[in-house]
C-alpha cells in the first residue's frame, strides 16, 4: 500500500516492473469502472503518472502489485443465500463475467473433482484445454483454487455476505488470484 507518489515508486522498485496500481478509495468496489486500475506500468515515470492520476481523482491510497499476465481469465463468486448457504459461481473472468453466459454454480463446500466434472461444460474450457496449438493450462490448479475458495466462504458464512475473486489468471503452470472483493455481513460489523 502506498499513500504518496514516492511510496508508490519505491514499492514498484521493490516488486520489479511491470506493476499495477489500484485505487483503495473507500466505497469503490469495482475499480475498473471508475478508471481505478492502471496496468502494465513499465518504469518509474509511468508509476508516478499513474499515482498522480489516481490520487487526484479517487484517493491517495493505492495498492502497488506485480503485473500478472495470463492466457485465460476465470472468476469465482460466492453469495450467501439465507436458505441454502454459500452458492459459488465459477465462470469466465474479467469482463467475460458480464459479457458471456458461461458459468455454473455449486453449493459450498465442494471438492476439486466436482469442479473438474463441471468445467468441461463451459465454453471457455476449450481455451483451458489448449486451443489451436496453445499449451494446456493449469485446469487442476484452478479447480483446486475453486474448491479451497468454497471451503473458505463456507467457513466464513456467518460473517460474509458475498465474495468475488476476479480475475483469476490461469497459465500453463500457475493460477493467480489478481483481485478479491469481500462484503461482510451485518453480523460481522
Amino acid at each position: 500500500m502506498a499513500t504518496s507518489q514516492e511510496e508508490a515508486v519505491a514499492a514498484a522498485m521493490r516488486i520489479g516492473f511491470p506493476v499495477v496500481l489500484k485505487t483503495l478509495a473507500e466505497g469503490v468496489h469495482h475499480k475498473t469502472e471508475v478508471g481505478g486500475v492502471k496496468v502494465n506500468l513499465e518504469d518509474i515515470a509511468s508509476v508516478a503518472d499513474a499515482y498522480d492520476d489516481l490520487s487526484h481523482r479517487l484517493s491517495e491510497k493505492v495498492l502497488v502489485a506485480r503485473m500478472v499476465r495470463g492466457d485465460v481469465e476465470m472468476a469465482l463468486g460466492a453469495v450467501n443465500d439465507p436458505d441454502f448457504g454459500m452458492a459459488v459461481m465459477i465462470s469466465a473472468g474479467g469482463i467475460g463475467v458480464e459479457l458471456f453466459d458461461d458459468k455454473f454454480i455449486l453449493m459450498a463446500p465442494f471438492s476439486a473433482d466436482e469442479v473438474l466434472a463441471h468445467l468441461s461444460g463451459l465454453k471457455i474450457y476449450r481455451l483451458l484445454e489448449g486451443y489451436r496449438g496453445k499449451p494446456r493450462l493449469s485446469i487442476e490448479g484452478f479447480a483446486d483454487m475453486a474448491a479451497r475458495f468454497s471451503h473458505l466462504v463456507h467457513d466464513l458464512r456467518d460473517v460474509v455476505t458475498s465474495a468475488d475473486i476476479n480475475p483469476v489468471i490461469v497459465n500453463d503452470s500457475t493460477v493467480c488470484a489478481v483481485d478479491i472483493l469481500i462484503i461482510p455481513s451485518a453480523a460481522a460489523n
